[in-house]
């Protein structure tokens, strides 16, 4: 809010001074001081008593004063106007982007066979893609695409691979303050059982529908790069029952 300020003084000189100043909420303000040597015992004699080129000096000096308090109001009202405007304008970094947005993410790992696998299978690497769409800040829909080797440790047995496929949700653990997230996520779809009865020949084993769930995280690099990590339980359903595995994958994220 601006406001007006009026003084009207009468000093020793026997002069009458008036000030009249109109501040502004920024703390600016403009102002114009006139003196009169008349000497009067009010100020509606002051009035009766200006005369001539008194009166015509008066008006023109109230007249600047109004032209001048109209143009730095309205120059004022301006840059306040242009200072909300900058004041309320948000830089929007990729990272806070509009949803959704897509994410590649080229993966690679271990496999740590279990149950009835472990038993004819040691250990071995994984390879893969996973892929999201991040829906919202929470929700994203996700997917991954991996190929897990697994040796053989029984005379006998040859080593063997599971080509995986599967999609679910994921649920992000976020911050305000931190671009880095944890997350959940799970998934369904089809593992397909490969078995290597030697170096050249790789017998396909059939595909059996599975299901998967485990914890990952989000490590922020910049607005175009996360480093991935995530370790994940594998339950397959087969003729002989079921058979299950964990992995445990790292990679870079990419968005687009």
């Amino acid at each position: 809010m601006s406001y007006i300020d009026i003084y009207v003084h009468y000093d020793t000189l026997k002069r009458w001074n008036y000030s009249v100043k109109m501040r502004f909420p920024n703390g600016t303000g403009i102002g114009i001081y006139i003196y009169k040597f008349v000497k009067i015992k009010n100020l509606k004699t002051k009035y009766k008593n200006l005369k001539g080129e008194e009166m015509k000096n008066l008006k023109k000096s109230l007249l600047t004063l109004f032209v001048a308090l109209a143009f730095t109001a309205s120059a004022n009202a301006q840059s306040t106007t242009e200072s909300k405007s900058v004041s309320t304008k948000k830089i929007v970094s990729k990272w806070d982007r509009s949803y959704p947005y897509v994410s590649l993410a080229p993966m690679g790992g271990a496999i740590f066979p279990m149950g009835q696998l472990s038993s004819n299978y040691k250990p071995n690497a994984n390879v893969g893609l996973d892929f999201s769409v991040r829906l919202n800040k929470e929700v994203a829909i996700s997917g991954d695409v991996n190929y897990n080797f697994m040796s053989s440790q029984v005379s006998g047995v040859e080593s063997a691979s599971y080509l995986q496929y599967t999609v679910g949700p994921r649920y992000y653990f976020t911050h305000p303050s931190v671009k880095s997230s944890l997350f959940f996520e799970g998934g369904v779809g089809g593992y397909s059982f490969f078995n290597n009865n030697d170096v050249q020949d790789r017998a396909y084993d059939g595909t059996n529908v599975g299901m998967n769930t485990g914890l990952g995280a989000t490590l922020y690099l910049s607005d175009d790069i996360d480093i991935i990590v995530k370790s994940k339980y594998h339950f397959i359903f087969n003729s002989t029952g079921s058979s299950s595995f964990i992995t445990t994958t790292a990679g870079l994220e990419f968005r687009f």
